[in-house]
């Protein structure tokens, strides 16, 4: 047999039994495929269920608040992929009557969808054979074939693309990619794999050479951006329950379109003195009416490519404070969300990690002070 038949049987042996592989519709296959990409199935699996069982139609997305689609994506990160689901989402329902696209032509001229999305949409759905490229197929068939350089250049892309068109051939798309993505997973891992029990030892050429632990080559790592953030929590009282102010991010930034408390970012962490006068000058409406207590508590937050530090400081504004007239004008200038919200509230709007962190772990009641 061939490496194909031996993974495809293995596969069918020890194959995660996950929900997504029980569905040939095109829109959940999509969404799983979206989820995935930057995201453990461990992890994945759950936060799938539950988007689906929100929006279980491409319409039911594509009719879904810009705030809704984000809060169901909450904690997963990347959130560009929410707002490119969204996006394409109704561009199917609004141009496409709500028919899921069937040609890689119109597959990839949707927002956030690439070669490896289409690919794995057409093959699994339509059993199109389009093979699929990712991680786990760039190793397998790196140490399969040999391919000791950098595995990310497009010449080896497309090599790697070429070799599994080929052995695709006279197998159903779907299951074989699913096969080989499966296998590159759980089998042949990125350390220690365990070859000598490997079912394509025979064919595996890093195998024959000595050369597992050596292919793929491994990429230089990119110097992390380390950025500092001060979240004011600005605290008043309104009929007497503690509200807090939130406000939205930009969308040229981490975290676009989500909310938190007013972020003041600074080249490294203030002094609680600095800090007062930088929020006097921010915020001149508060006229000196408040106590600053903090940093309550300290966070470092890793993404790819940045370390974010920030320190959460409480703003309790004084009763005289807390009922200055043209407060709410004052600090919509000032870059803050319009809208008093309480413990409770607050859940109804989407929020990075960080804030996310910070409220459970310090407001779990319905008040916030």
């Amino acid at each position: 047999m061939g490496i194909q038949s031996n993974i495809i049987q293995w596969y069918n042996q020890n194959r995660r039994s996950l929900p997504w592989r029980e569905t040939r519709d095109p829109y959940k296959i999509w969404i799983s495929e979206v989820i995935l990409q930057q995201t453990r199935i461990a992890q994945g699996l759950d936060y799938y269920l539950r988007f689906i069982s929100l929006f279980p139609t491409v319409n039911h997305l594509a009719n879904a608040g810009a705030d809704e689609v984000l809060k169901a994506w909450q904690g997963l990160g990347y959130y560009s992929r929410a707002r490119n689901l969204h996006s394409a989402a109704g561009v199917i329902a609004n141009r496409l009557n709500g028919v899921f696209p069937s040609s890689y032509e119109q597959l990839i001229s949707l927002k956030g969808i690439g070669d490896y999305t289409a690919s794995a949409v057409l093959s699994i759905a339509f059993s199109q054979r389009y093979p699929v490229v990712d991680g786990n197929i760039i190793r397998l068939i790196s140490r399969i074939t040999g391919i000791t350089g950098d595995p990310g250049t497009a010449e080896s892309l497309r090599s790697i693309k070429q070799t599994m068109y080929g052995l695709m051939e006279g197998y159903e798309p779907g299951l074989f990619n699913q096969a080989m993505m499966e296998f590159g997973a759980l089998r042949c891992l990125p350390k220690n794999p365990g070859c000598d029990a490997c079912e394509v030892k025979n064919h595996c050429f890093a195998f024959r050479k000595g050369m597992v632990n050596h292919i793929p080559a491994k990429k230089s790592k990119k110097e992390k951006r380390t950025r500092y953030f001060s979240y004011i929590v600005i605290c008043f009282m309104k009929e007497k329950r503690s509200h807090v102010w939130i406000s939205k991010r930009g969308n040229r930034d981490i975290w676009a379109d989500l909310y938190e408390f007013p972020c003041i970012e600074s080249a490294g962490f203030y002094t609680p003195v600095h800090l007062k006068n930088e929020i006097d000058r921010r915020f001149p409406c508060l006229d000196g009416r408040f106590t600053l207590t903090g940093p309550v508590k300290e966070y470092t937050h890793i993404l790819t490519h940045q370390e974010i530090r920030a320190g959460f400081y409480n703003l309790l504004l004084t009763p005289e404070g807390s009922e200055m007239a043209g407060l709410t004008e004052s600090l919509r200038s000032g870059g803050a969300f319009p809208v008093p919200v309480t413990r409770s509230g607050i859940e109804k709007f989407p929020v990075h990690r960080l804030v996310e962190k910070f409220l459970n772990e310090n407001f779990n009641g319905v008040d916030f002070f």
